[in-house]
């Protein structure tokens, strides 16, 4: 059983007028039931952390991923150069392809010698190791 919680309040609060700047994470809950809370949270005026959305799913899989992001996007509806953050959870690298991770990115630079571009340094921090990509039209 899967449930889905994005209240319009938060909705609202994220579409009027904050950074198109998504963080998305998953954790497992220990109480009685032992399902996975996935959770997309933004940053707001004040520079804080603000949840914007959340679900509890039975397992962390790709398929639970893109059900959430999915239900997100139905909420939300298409943001404009929107960039997503996570740390590499579990299923989430299959469900968003094409995420660059900070270390992968570093070491583009060092080997390779290859010019990286400065929003993409921005979209990464520096030894955490997250996951950041644009998606168009999400």
């Amino acid at each position: 059983m899967r449930f889905f919680v994005c209240l319009g309040v938060c909705r609202l609060g994220f579409l009027d007028g904050c950074r198109p700047f998504i963080g998305l994470d998953g954790c497992h809950l220990k109480g009685f039931y032992k399902d996975i809370m996935l959770s997309a949270t933004y940053v707001d005026a004040d520079n804080c952390l603000f949840p914007l959305a959340f679900a509890v799913v039975e397992s962390e899989t790709g398929d639970s991923w893109i059900w959430f992001l999915e239900m997100l996007h139905e909420a939300i509806g298409d943001v404009d150069g929107l960039a997503l953050m996570s740390d590499k959870d579990k299923g989430l690298e299959s469900a968003v392809p094409g995420m660059k991770g900070a270390k992968e990115l570093k070491d583009q630079y060092l080997k390779k010698k290859q010019p990286i571009k400065k929003r993409e340094l921005y979209q990464e921090t520096d030894e955490a190791g997250p996951v950041g990509c644009l998606i168009d039209g999400f």
